[in-house]
């Protein structure tokens, strides 16, 4: 077998790896040229890797896993990429699917996994060979028994070591029509096609069978035994069918879910404040019904589809020109009532996201309206909201309901249509037996088409609710070169000159030709009046709102040049504290929430030692669970000011070059005041505070 290192990247060839890996696996990398990567700690190479996925717009992620769960993961058939200790140096080993590594030199080689693990493995496994030397001599071992025991234990004894690998995928944020194209998502349907058209293909040829046998009076048992084994054929088909739909909705429905996710988190911060917290569950809400109803509905409209083709063919083999025009005019006919539920079905989704908005604010206001509004006017508008939805509601449903009488209806009509040839010729029993299966095949059918009509056109209306939400997926961030993933240690932290922000839709911007500086190590201090634009300033230095002009450089570099995620890790803001939130989840997820998970005990000790400094060791000895005590809105509840102490937490654990304190002091007495103000001086490297005049 071909010497194993051989198969490996050198380190100066880190990028040239990671492009032919993603080029080979068919993500279709950006046609950029990686810069060679020059000495790195682990964390700034996983850094690097990350820039240079997002450079080449692909998608590569670190995974921590456990040495005993390497097998199962190497077989899973992901683009993977390890890191093989090799002497002082490191070389890369860079997967295709299992068992199959790319090589330096283009080509891709069967190597046996085994090999491939031991070379993962190598650097961890050869101490404890080490050690295990002397036992397995005192047992006498040798041969093959000493392999197999010698394999076994080290399996028992690195169960739990942490293996870094790097997996390479199409970002979920790619355009949809470069996820179809690279996903399994054709192939799927395909098969799914076959497996109906199968299916339609048996139960035709059954009812052809029985119809035919019954109706000449040569009902014999080899007809009976045909007919028997046509529907015996008709349910494997089925199931498959079925299996194959639940497999195709939970991978198109999980798509869509980190879709949404990642659109979510680009959305423009104007955006959302616009939008309000009820409009915004609103549309959250109608995310279920595309994937849901789309989805089930999709499936159902097909297979209703095939159908309907399969009834009018036997029509047309059947020369039954009557029962053919028949079905056209109820196809005239769906389409109608489609075009009319879709008009009713949109109004009420209007109404009904509408009403939610009314609840989200009444809720979030609920206090202050409990203390100051007469409660008298507590009701005032929602008796006229509801009347509004009720008649929403009862059109909708009228439409609805005349929809859903299009499958009786043409039973009726297609039977008569059916015994006019009857009654016409009844010596041919052969169109008769076909033209009533195919009557009975269209009926399902159509029961098909109505229930994925009304579904699929809820589920277009709720796509166009949260269209902007899935296009803002695709808004395209800096992504920097991985050159400055880890850029040297510049003059200032943070600098702006002559920044230019308005707000959406406002003439007059609220940063006008804005400037301001801040060095290495320095404590800046930023006040003024409320509505000054402070806040937006402090959002525009973390990276959050991108001005209109003017220029931001962070250790002498501008965003472009270090990457949305590069800037994020060198400046920390904590906003004002009703823009500041509590996850529910773990307190050390919640402090920690900055760092790369996995969290290590060191990043678990810092958030301790920060705790205690904050003044929050009292709170933590309450807990009974102390850092791992659930908190947020169903879980611990803690006052205005611990809250206040864990963002300041947050933001100084995240150790970035430059931490902006937006009014974190406010909810503080003055002795505890005093002991956060020493913690952020003495914990931040730069440091910006904005407070009132």
């Amino acid at each position: 077998m071909t010497e194993i290192r051989e198969l490996l990247w050198p380190y100066d060839r880190l990028g040239d790896a990671i492009t032919a890996l993603a080029r080979t696996g068919g993500l279709e990398p950006a046609p950029e040229r990686l810069p060679e990567p020059t000495a790195m700690t682990p964390q700034q190479l996983t850094e690097w890797i990350t820039a240079a996925g997002q450079l080449l717009e692909v998608e590569i992620e670190r995974t921590i896993l456990r040495h005993r769960d390497l097998p199962s993961e190497l077989a899973a058939g992901r683009l993977l990429l390890a890191r093989v200790p090799d002497g002082e140096s490191s070389r890369f080993l860079a997967q295709v699917r299992p068992g199959v590594l790319l090589t330096p030199g283009m080509r891709e080689q069967r190597v046996p996994q085994d090999a491939i693990r031991a070379a993962i493995c190598g650097g961890i496994e050869a101490p404890a060979k080490e050690n295990l030397g002397p036992v397995l001599d005192r047992a006498g071992l040798a041969g093959t028994d000493r392999a197999r025991a010698e394999r076994q234990l080290i399996r028992n004894q690195l169960a739990l070591h942490p293996i870094v690998l790097w997996t390479c995928r199409t970002p979920v944020t790619a355009p949809w029509r470069k996820l179809f194209r690279q996903g399994p998502w054709l192939r799927s349907m395909i098969k799914l096609a076959v497996l109906q058209v199968l299916r339609l293909g048996a139960f035709l040829l059954a009812w052809r069978v029985i119809g035919q046998a019954v109706l000449t009076g040569r009902l014999e048992m080899g007809w009976l035994t045909a007919w028997a084994l046509l529907l015996l054929t008709i349910v494997p088909l089925h199931m498959a069918g079925l299996w194959l739909q639940a497999r195709f909705a939970i991978a198109l429905g999980g798509l869509l879910k980190q879709r949404l996710l990642a659109g979510a988190l680009r959305l423009d911060p104007e955006t959302v404040l616009a939008m309000g917290a009820g409009q915004l569950l609103g549309k959250t809400m109608e995310s279920s019904a595309v994937e849901n109803l789309s989805l089930s509905g999709g499936f159902n409209g097909l297979i209703g589809l095939l159908e309907l083709g399969a009834a009018l063919a036997v029509f047309i083999s059947a020369a039954l020109v009557a029962p053919s025009l028949c079905l056209a005019v109820w196809l005239i006919f769906v389409a109608i009532m489609c075009r009319r539920y879709l008009a009713r079905a949109r109004i009420w989704t209007q109404t009904r996201i509408s009403l939610t908005n009314a609840l989200v604010e009444r809720m979030v206001g609920h206090r202050t309206r409990l203390a100051q509004e007469d409660p008298s006017k507590w009701h005032e508008a929602e008796d006229q909201e509801l009347g509004y939805y009720l008649a929403a509601s009862q059109s909708r449903d009228r439409a609805e309901a005349l929809l859903a009488l299009v499958p009786q209806s043409w039973m009726v009509a297609g039977v008569a249509s059916v015994a006019g040839t009857f009654l016409s010729d009844q010596a041919s029993q052969t169109p008769l037996a076909a033209g009533l299966g195919a009557v009975l095949l269209a009926n399902g059918a159509f029961r098909k088409l109505t229930g994925a009509a009304w579904q699929l056109m809820d589920a277009w209306i709720a796509r166009d609710q949260i269209r902007d939400l899935a296009a803002s997926a695709e808004i395209k961030e800096p992504s920097g070169s991985p050159s400055h993933a880890n850029p040297p240690d510049g003059i200032s932290a943070v600098e702006a000159q002559d920044v230019i922000y308005r707000y959406l839709g406002a003439e007059d911007p609220v940063l006008r030709r804005c400037s301001v500086r801040v060095g290495r190590g320095e404590r800046v201090i930023l006040e003024g009046p409320s509505g000054g634009g402070k806040s937006t300033l402090a959002a525009v230095m973390a990276g959050i709102r991108t001005p209109q002009s003017g220029l931001l450089l962070a250790g002498g570099l501008d965003r472009a040049t270090i990457g949305s995620e590069g800037w994020r890790h060198r400046v920390a803001l904590a906003p004002q504290f009703h823009q500041n939130h509590m996850i529910t989840g773990p307190l050390s997820f919640n402090l920690l929430l900055g760092r790369p998970e996995p969290h290590t005990p060191s990043d678990q000790r810092d958030a301790e030692e920060i705790c205690e400094e904050l003044g929050l060791g009292p709170l933590l000895g309450r807990m009974p669970g102390g850092m791992a005590q659930v908190v947020g809105e169903s879980g611990w509840q803690m006052s205005q000011g611990e809250r206040s102490r864990v963002f300041l937490a947050r933001a100084l654990l995240q150790r970035a070059d430059l931490v902006i304190l937006d009014e974190s002091f406010g909810a503080l007495d003055p002795e505890t005041r005093k002991m956060a103000v020493d913690c952020a001086i003495r914990r931040a490297r730069s440091l910006l505070v904005i407070a009132h005049r």
